[in-house]
C-alpha cells in the first residue's frame, strides 16, 4: 500500500484546519482513507493532489460550489470559463484601484489648499470634498465610499439555527421607553454575565420602526412575544456610517441565498411569524473595529414558500389597443448619478451602492403609457420610475413587498406579497400607467391594480396636470440588475 498522510500532518503542511479538510470531504471534493487500528482520517497521493488544486482555486476566490463543478466536468471548459471570469474581475478591480488612486490624489490636492493647524479634523476632508456639488452629481467622497465598498473582501456566510424563545421587544418610536429597555438589559447582564449577549435588533417594515429584542426571562417589565427561531443566513460586517448599510449588508446575504443550492429565502406576507432582518453588535477578539452580525431568515429548498399575491383581473383587459410600441436601445439611454453601467451584447448591467442614479430614456413619455421590462437581479431592487412614481421589486427590507407611488405626489405604497422575483431568473414585467388606473403584470399574471391614486382624482376633477417624464430603470444598495429589454408603448412618438 502506498504511504498515506495523516490528517494532522496534512493540516500542518498546508496550513489548513482539520475542520476545513473534513468540510471539503463532506462536500465531496476529496476522499479520505481509513486504515485498521487508526481512528483518524488519512489521505493518499490522489487526495493530496486534489487538495492542492482546491487550495489554489480557493486562493483565486472560486467558490466551493464552482470547484465542485470543475471536478465534476470531464473537460476543461468549466475551469476556463471560471478563470476567464476571474480575469474580468481582476480587471474590474484594477479599474477601481485606478479610480481610487485618482480620488486620493484629488484629496491630497484639496488638503494642500487648507490650513489644518486650527482644523485638524479628518471630517473636514468629507466636508470640503462634498461641498458645492449638486444633488445629481456624485461627490468625490461618495465615489470614494462606493469604490472602497466594492473592494472590500466578501464576508463569510454561515447558517445558524436560532432557538424559539419568549422574547422581550421594544420599538424605537418611544425613546424614553427604548432607553429604559436598554437599561433593563444592562442590569440583567450585570447579574447573568453572559459570554455573548443575546441582544438583537430588527427592522419591522410593517410598522416602520427598529425594535430591540432580548430574551424575556421571568417578570419581564416589557412587551413579549413568541420568537419562533429557525434557520438564518449570517455574516459579519463592519459597522460603518455608510448610508443604507442595512440594505447593502442584507443585500449581500440575499445574493448568497439566491446562489445557494440548499437554501432559499423565507418569504412572509405579514408580521405574524416574526422573522425579519436582524442584526446584533459584536466584538471580535483583538479588534477594536465595531462590527455587526446580520441574520436573514431562510428555509431549506422546497420546505416552504409563500404564495405570490395576484389579482383576478384578466391581463388582456388592461392593455390599451391604441398604443404603439417602440423598443428602446439600451445604449442610447442616459446615465445619471452614481449608477455603474456595463454592456454585454444587447444587455445592460446596472450596479450602485446608493439609490440616486438611474438609466433614463432621452425622450419624455406621456399618458397613457405602458412599459415592458425584461430583467433579472442577483439579489434585489429591480426598479422602474416615471415622474414621482416608482416601482420596486425585491425591496431590501421585505423582499416580498412591491413598492408603488403616485406619479405626481410620490408617496410610499407597499403591496405585501406581490413584489418577489426569484434571483437570477429573467422576469417579464409590464407597468401600465393610465389616466384612471395603474397595473403591474409579472410573467403574465396581474399582481397589482389601483384606480384611486391622487393624480387620478385630480384629473377627474378637471385639473390640468403636466404628466410627461422620461422612463427610468435602476437598482440600489449593491444589487446587480441585468436589463435585457425595455419597450415603451404610447399613442404617438415624436
Amino acid at each position: 500500500m502506498k504511504e498515506l498522510a495523516k490528517i494532522h500532518d496534512v493540516s500542518l503542511k498546508y496550513d489548513i484546519s482539520t475542520r476545513a479538510l473534513k468540510y471539503y470531504e463532506d462536500m465531496g471534493l476529496i476522499k479520505s482513507t481509513h486504515i485498521d487500528d487508526y481512528s483518524y482520517r488519512c489521505y493518499d497521493e490522489a487526495a493530496i493532489m486534489r487538495l492542492e488544486q482546491i487550495l489554489i482555486l480557493r486562493r483565486l476566490d472560486i467558490s466551493i460550489k464552482d470547484i465542485g463543478k470543475i471536478f465534476a466536468s470531464s473537460k476543461s471548459d468549466t475551469l476556463l470559463e471560471l478563470l476567464r471570469g476571474k480575469v474580468d474581475e481582476i480587471e474590474q478591480q484594477s479599474d477601481l484601484l485606478r479610480e481610487l488612486k485618482n480620488i486620493v490624489l484629488d484629496f491630497i490636492d484639496r488638503i494642500e489648499q487648507y490650513d489644518f493647524e486650527d482644523k485638524n479634523d479628518v471630517r473636514l476632508l468629507y466636508e470640503t470634498t462634498a461641498a458645492n456639488v449638486s444633488e445629481k452629481t456624485e461627490t468625490p467622497t461618495e465615489s470614494f465610499m462606493e469604490i472602497t465598498k466594492k473592494l472590500e473582501k466578501s464576508p463569510v456566510v454561515s447558517v445558524k439555527r436560532l432557538p424559539a424563545v419568549k422574547m422581550a421587544i421594544c420599538y424605537d418610536d418611544d425613546r424614553t421607553r427604548y432607553d429604559a429597555f436598554h437599561k433593563w438589559i444592562r442590569e440583567t447582564e450585570e447579574k447573568t454575565r453572559p459570554i455573548f449577549s443575546p441582544y438583537f435588533e430588527w427592522y419591522n417594515a410593517f410598522v416602520g420602526h427598529v425594535a430591540a429584542l432580548y430574551p424575556a426571562g421571568e417578570n419581564c417589565p416589557f412587551d413579549t412575544f413568541d420568537f419562533p427561531g429557525g434557520l438564518y443566513a449570517c455574516a459579519t460586517f463592519l459597522n460603518d456610517p455608510y448610508p443604507f448599510s442595512m440594505e447593502i449588508n442584507s443585500g449581500y446575504l440575499y445574493k448568497w441565498i439566491g446562489e445557494s443550492t440548499d437554501y432559499e429565502l423565507y418569504l412572509t406576507e405579514d408580521d405574524e411569524d416574526a422573522r425579519f432582518i436582524m442584526w446584533r453588535p459584536i466584538v471580535s477578539l483583538g479588534s477594536e473595529i465595531p462590527q455587526e452580525e446580520y441574520f436573514i431568515p431562510i428555509v431549506r429548498k422546497g420546505e416552504w414558500k409563500a404564495a405570490i399575491k395576484t389579482t383576478d383581473i384578466p391581463v388582456e383587459s388592461l392593455y390599451n389597443p391604441e398604443l404603439v410600441r417602440r423598443k428602446i436601445d439600451l445604449r442610447s439611454m442616459r446615465k445619471s448619478g452614481g449608477l455603474s453601467v456595463s454592456y454585454r451584447s444587447d444587455e445592460a448591467v446596472l450596479y450602485q451602492l446608493g439609490q440616486e442614479g438611474a438609466l433614463e430614456t432621452k425622450e419624455k413619455c406621456s399618458l397613457p403609457l405602458r412599459i415592458d421590462l425584461t430583467a433579472k437581479t442577483d439579489s434585489g431592487n429591480i426598479r422602474l420610475s416615471y415622474g414621482n412614481a416608482g416601482l420596486v421589486f425585491n425591496w431590501g427590507v421585505i423582499p416580498t413587498a412591491m413598492l408603488t407611488h403616485d406619479v405626481i405626489e410620490g408617496g410610499h405604497t407597499p403591496i405585501y406579497g406581490a413584489g418577489y422575483i426569484p434571483p437570477n431568473e429573467y422576469a417579464e414585467i409590464t407597468w401600465i400607467i393610465e389616466r384612471d388606473f395603474n397595473a403591474v403584470i409579472v410573467n403574465g399574471e396581474t399582481r397589482f391594480y389601483k384606480d384611486d391614486f391622487p393624480y387620478m382624482e385630480r384629473l377627474k376633477n378637471g385639473e390640468e396636470l403636466e404628466i410627461e417624464f422620461p422612463v427610468c430603470v435602476t437598482t440600489a444598495f449593491g444589487a446587480e440588475v441585468t436589463v435585457k429589454k425595455i419597450e415603451i408603448w404610447q399613442k404617438k412618438f415624436d
